[in-house]
């Protein structure tokens, strides 16, 4: 099965009127199915993909990880700048479970030239093939089978 490369836009939204601030916004699609879109902050990527961030709005962008990577790499500084405002593609890194059995989640921060930084997370889907996996329930042992009756002698 082919590895998935995903994009993660960073969209510039300028608030309606009265308002004079922006936000950032996201989608994230894989490169190989434009039908496979994933809208939102948290993004839920399955180990051994490939991600990469584009800023939107053709300006400076770095993305920095607040609590470790979640690459193979173990970057925690990645930059877009021109011509292509797009940074380099990282390989998620196989991970562990947290404590209470949860997905990973790596908190990041979002900075694009002209507007308030940004703090969504990466999260490394563990399930189907990710992770450890439980061990299997031991099957129970047979009963031992009833000895027939023996019929009374004449």
């Amino acid at each position: 099965m082919p590895k998935k490369n995903y994009t993660i836009k960073v969209f510039t939204v300028f608030d309606p009127p009265p308002a004079t601030t922006t936000h950032l916004e996201y989608i994230c699609h894989n490169d190989d199915d434009l039908n496979d879109v994933l809208p939102g902050r948290r993004v839920p990527f399955k180990p051994t993909v490939k991600a990469r961030w584009r800023c939107m709005s053709q300006v400076p962008m770095a993305i920095d990880f607040n609590n470790g990577s979640p690459f193979v790499s173990l970057d925690t500084h990645l930059v877009a700048a021109a011509p292509d405002f797009v940074t380099a593609k990282e390989t998620i890194k196989q991970d562990v479970p947290t404590s209470t059995g949860a997905n990973p989640g790596y908190k990041y921060t979002v900075t694009v030239q002209g507007v308030p930084p940004d703090d969504p997370d990466v999260i490394i889907d563990l399930s189907g093939g990710g992770g450890a996996k439980p061990k299997p329930k031991p099957k129970p042992k047979p009963k031992p089978k009833a000895k027939p009756k023996s019929k009374p002698k004449k």
